[in-house]
């Protein structure tokens, strides 16, 4: 199974923002933040609660999303207060902006999370996210989970080291009778 883990940092702003948008605001209030997800050629905004699935090629083999997100509200002044991260060991994420960085609107802000599985079993985690705009300090969700296949294809050749077959690869053989 996945092995557990608690992260907390106080100093990602971006990690705010990520989670701020995703999960939107608490009472029900509209979102001051999009989010943008990217992995690959696919391309898709998250809402509240979303959940960003991430599918490896195989275990061990990486596979990254990016998060662009956008301040749409007004303040001039959006504060990071905390970030903490629940969840498999599988997951990373690096880009964030330190918590003095200040917040232009309609500025986006990148972060990567990253996506490494260690075992062939489904795994989850969740990043929570506290930003403080004016007053009052809202946390903001993202789901992850993350999948490798059931099965990978690696093949050995002549006198060589045991290779991965990456998703479309090919195997070109010489003539073999069977």
């Amino acid at each position: 199974g996945a092995i557990a883990m608690t992260r907390k940092h106080t100093h990602s702003l971006a990690s705010i923002l990520l989670l701020l948008g995703v999960a939107g605001l608490a009472f029900g209030q509209t979102s001051p933040w999009t989010i943008r997800v990217q992995q690959g050629q696919n391309i898709q905004d998250l809402s509240s609660g979303g959940t960003i699935n991430m599918n490896a090629g195989a275990v061990g083999l990486s596979t990254a999303a990016t998060l662009s997100f956008t301040y749409t509200g007004t303040s001039t002044t959006v504060n990071f207060v905390d970030v903490q991260y629940t969840g498999a060991l599988d997951f990373s994420y690096t880009g964030l902006p330190s918590p003095t960085t200040n917040i232009e609107p309609n500025t986006p802000i990148g972060m990567t999370i990253t996506f490494r599985p260690t075992t062939r079993d489904k795994v989850y985690g969740k990043l929570v996210v506290t930003y403080n705009e004016g007053k009052t300090n809202v946390p903001v969700t993202i789901n992850l989970a993350g999948t490798a296949p059931d099965f990978a294809f690696g093949y050995t050749p002549q006198g060589g080291n045991a290779t991965l077959l990456a998703p479309g690869g090919l195997i070109t053989l010489p003539a073999v009778a069977l």
